[in-house]
């Protein structure tokens, strides 16, 4: 497929989300930007990362917690595989529980939000 066969299909995704409600496109491009925030501060920090960072904050104090700084990458993978399952949940839900749609939406852009702030924290953390 064609470069510009993509685009015209994401574009075409993207005004029939607009269309249907606001949220959808909302979330989406929430997913989007996080997601790319993301990958670009690891590329710009991963030189001045140490080999080992604090990642599993719930475990307890120590060796525990830390992982490589390849697993950084984990967080845009769980920002791409929430949004997703929450818009196609969404989508699949019945035109009258709007507010459960709206619901699971908004829980996309803040578990978005949520994660961002976790990694900018880390990367700050040794920068």
């Amino acid at each position: 497929m064609k470069m510009k066969q993509i685009f015209i299909q994401l574009d075409n995704i993207l005004v029939w989300m607009s269309y249907q409600d606001k949220y959808y496109l909302a979330s989406c491009i929430s997913a989007i930007i996080s997601v790319s925030l993301i990958l670009s501060l690891y590329l710009l920090a991963v030189n001045v990362l140490p080999s080992r960072i604090p990642l599993f904050y719930s475990l307890p104090w120590g060796q525990s917690e830390l992982v490589n700084k390849s697993s950084l990458l984990l967080l845009p993978a769980i920002i791409t595989l929430v949004a997703l399952i929450n818009i196609f949940m969404a989508y699949h839900l019945h035109s009258s529980q709007y507010i459960l749609k709206r619901i699971l939406l908004m829980s996309t852009i803040l578990i978005d939000l949520t994660i961002v702030t976790a990694a900018i924290k880390i990367v700050f953390i040794f920068a």
